[in-house]
């Protein structure tokens, strides 16, 4: 009896042992040997997690070979490779009502979905629901003889990319087709979709779009023909926070160009835009700016430029039709700046910042790409810096779309405060942070019942005295 018992023990254990080594995914504590099985089995809601690399040969999805399903798949560092073998058929077919989420939790980030060349025109994904791109690699082989359309966004379907990298070496292009192809909705906030095919025998686009396509960071490349094509169907929505490498058609003007803070502005080509918004948020009360456009006049934001300066006072004068490229101080009443142009107009892909120099000496430089100054190279330079002309001391990083002084040689002040440059800015700058006016006089000391045109000397409640220019 102990003879028998001992093989059965022997065989469940060898068995055991082998479905183990052969799982690739993963259900919460329940382990499946083909990625289809856990797709089926997974909730709605619920996590996939690939263990092992595997090979698919077939559309995954329940019955249809559709996803209609809400889930998670997590590339875990794994590697899913589709044989797929028919022309135009895809890994993965996302019904119009489920969604799939691609992430990679793994350390080295080198999940990745891929396939092999079957010397057809490949789709991994089609999209008819949602899919969100978190993280991951997903790509075409290295090898491929033709067209590579890696998703293919359908009416309706949705696509976001907030990170990974979505490449091939071909892009199938010639009528609907790019790396993405896409007759519904893209937006793409990060990651990177890129073509690096760089022959002459097939057109290699990494965006094909006759959809709606919101592109506000994250990059954009293509070694052969366009980074971006947007046909007379598509819809452009831009921001500068978008890297772009490659040519690029857009035939509609764009329908809005969001200039992002903090990112550098450049363009590839020349755009045209029917709206331009630019959002700083909050930009205590004075600043600096340099834009390519001219923003629509806003009652709560006044521009100055640089008219004359002494040892202890910087004059600025009011300017009533700005310019673009044209670097300028401005000051908000309410602290914000957050401007825009609601008529068309087109962005310059030469556009440089400029400067305005006085007749002291000083210029106020502008900047459209994150700028750092050098004192060694630049020794009198000055920035605004709570509601203060501040020196350079070492070196100092401008932000793009802003500007800073640079000063002749005599100029040897470590800080200019901010005079006021007009009667109502005047008093409310001066009452800031209970502060109070205790008498006004001109620059012969005679008192004065209110602020006048000219150098006036203002005392404070606390006994500090500033000189104000009112233009």
């Amino acid at each position: 009896m102990k003879k028998p018992i001992f093989f059965i023990c022997l065989f469940f254990l060898v068995f055991a042992g082998k479905t183990f080594a052969e799982d690739v995914a993963r259900v919460g504590d329940a382990t499946y040997a083909s990625l289809a099985a856990a797709v089926n089995a997974v909730p709605s809601g619920g996590t996939v997690t690939m263990i092992a690399n595997t090979e698919v040969g077939s559309t995954i999805g329940g019955p249809g070979k559709l996803i209609n399903k809400t889930f998670t798949l997590d590339l875990n560092g794994k590697i899913i490779t589709s044989s797929v073998a028919d022309s135009y058929c895809s890994l993965f077919q996302i019904d119009q009502n489920a969604s799939l989420v691609i992430v990679d939790s793994s350390d080295e980030q080198k999940g990745e979905i891929t396939c092999v060349d079957k010397n057809n025109n490949i789709e991994l994904f089609v999209v008819e629901g949602k899919l969100t791109i978190n993280g991951g690699r997903i790509s075409s082989p290295s090898n491929i003889l033709k067209g590579c359309c890696i998703i293919n966004v359908v009416s309706g379907g949705e696509l976001v990319i907030n990170g990974g990298l979505v490449t091939t070496v071909k892009g199938r292009s010639s009528v609907t087709y790019g790396v993405i192809g896409n007759s519904g909705t893209v937006t793409i906030n990060g990651g990177s979709v890129i073509n690096t095919y760089s022959g002459t025998d097939m057109s290699a686009r990494a965006i094909q779009n006759n959809g709606v396509l919101y592109a506000y960071s994250g990059s954009v490349k293509s070694s052969n023909e366009y980074a971006l094509y947007s046909g007379p169907k598509g819809t452009v929505f831009m921001g500068s926070g978008l890297m772009m490498e490659g040519s690029v058609f857009i035939k509609n003007p764009i329908n809005e160009y969001v200039l992002t803070d903090n990112a550098d502005f450049s363009l590839p080509t020349n755009f045209s835009v029917s709206k331009i918004t630019y959002n700083r948020g909050s930009s205590n009360v004075f600043g600096t700016v340099c834009l390519p456009f001219v923003p629509d006049s806003k009652a709560t934001i006044t521009y100055y430029t640089l008219k004359d300066a002494d040892e202890n006072t910087l004059t600025l004068e009011t300017v009533d039709n700005i310019e673009a490229n044209t670097p300028y101080v401005y000051y908000t009443e309410d602290g914000t700046f957050n401007v825009g142009r609601e008529t068309a107009t087109t962005l310059s892909a030469s556009a440089t910042a400029g400067s305005v120099t006085n007749s002291n000496g000083w210029t106020l430089k502008g900047t459209y790409a994150r700028t750092t100054v050098y004192e060694d190279d630049e020794p009198n330079s000055y920035y605004i810096k709570d509601n203060a002309f501040c020196k350079v001391n070492g070196n100092f990083k401008i932000k793009p779309l802003r500007a800073y002084f640079t000063a002749p040689s005599g100029a040897n002040s470590v800080r200019y405060d901010i005079s006021i440059f007009d009667e109502a800015t005047a008093l409310n700058n001066l009452t800031e942070e209970d502060l109070s006016v205790r008498v006004i006089r001109d620059i012969n000391g005679m008192r004065l019942s209110r602020l006048q045109q000219g150098i006036n000397l203002v005392t404070m409640s606390n006994g500090i005295t500033k000189k104000v220019i009112v233009k």
